[in-house]
């Protein structure tokens, strides 16, 4: 049996959100998207690099899942070693809905690809 090991971007007083542009995500209202990433150095790179590429693979809630299968597929050179583990290792996405069976790609608990191109 594998563990799910869980990483959450959470500041001190419960805002939950990962180090992306300041428009990455305005729900709620929310005017702060990005508030963190000045504080990205080479120490938390390092962390998120070494955590990707140990990973046997990845359990995305609906939003990331889509916003990462938007954007990994097309990352840049720079961006390949997130990229690589991204999109090569198995990726797994709980669904409220029932998933498009047709793609092939369902496992009885998720939707999931593995490791194939993001299904949109």
């Amino acid at each position: 049996m594998r563990k799910v090991i869980v990483y959450e971007w959470m500041s001190a007083d419960g805002v939950v959100q990962a180090p992306g542009a300041a428009d990455e995500d305005q729900s709620g209202g929310f005017p702060y998207g990005g508030w963190h990433l000045r504080y990205f150095d080479d120490i938390s790179r390092n962390w998120v690099v070494n955590n990707l590429t140990e990973a046997g693979g990845f359990l995305f809630g609906r939003r990331t899942y889509e916003g990462f299968a938007g954007h990994w597929p097309l990352a840049s050179e720079e961006e390949q070693v997130v990229a690589r583990p991204l999109n090569t290792l198995p990726r797994m996405s709980r669904r409220r809905r029932s998933p498009d069976l047709s793609i092939g790609r369902i496992r009885p608990c998720c939707m999931a690809t593995s490791p194939r191109p993001w299904p949109r």
